[in-house]
C-alpha cells in the first residue's frame, strides 16, 4: 500500500489561466506538490521532465504559507479528501479540525497515524461516517462554541 503524500494551499494573488484550467477551485485552493523556495512556499503540477540539470513541472503557483494543509490519507463518507485543517463533524454530529499531533506520530488509532480529531475524548476510532463541513480558513465560525 502506497501512501499519496500531497498538499492543499490557498492561492496568493491572480492565476487566472490555471483556475479555467481546473487546477484552482471556486475559493482559491489548489492541490499540488510543496516547494520551499525560501520563505515563499509553491504548489507545483506534475513533473514533465527530469535530467541531471533541471526539473520541469506542469506548473506552479504561490500559496500563503499560513493555509498549507497535508491530505491525511482519508476521506469523508461523501468521498472527498480530508486535509489538516479541515472541519469535519464526527459520529456524534460535532465538529471537530483535523490536527496532526507530532508527539503521537507512529501511533495508530482508528487507522489514523497521528491525525486526530481536536477535541474528542481518547478512544473514538475513525468510522468512516464523518463528513467535512468546512475548513478552519474559510469557516472558522464552524468551530466556535
Amino acid at each position: 500500500m502506497t501512501r499519496e503524500i500531497k498538499f492543499r494551499g490557498k492561492v496568493s494573488g491572480q492565476f487566472d489561466e490555471l483556475e479555467a484550467e481546473g487546477w484552482i477551485d471556486e475559493n482559491g485552493w489548489v492541490v499540488g506538490n510543496l516547494i520551499q523556495n525560501g520563505d515563499y512556499p509553491m504548489f507545483v503540477g506534475d513533473l514533465v521532465e527530469i535530467d541531471d540539470e533541471y526539473i520541469a513541472h506542469e506548473w506552479w503557483v504561490s500559496v500563503i504559507p499560513e493555509t498549507i494543509s497535508q491530505y491525511t490519507g482519508l476521506k469523508d463518507k461523501n468521498g472527498v479528501e480530508i486535509y489538516e485543517g479541515d472541519i469535519v463533524n464526527c459520529t456524534s454530529g460535532c465538529p471537530h479540525e483535523i490536527v496532526f499531533l507530532e508527539e503521537y506520530a507512529g501511533t495508530y488509532i482508528g487507522g489514523m497515524p497521528a491525525w486526530y480529531l481536536s477535541g474528542l475524548n481518547s478512544g473514538y476510532s475513525w468510522t468512516g461516517e464523518e463528513e467535512i463541513t468546512g475548513n478552519k480558513f474559510d469557516n472558522p465560525e464552524l468551530l466556535e462554541g
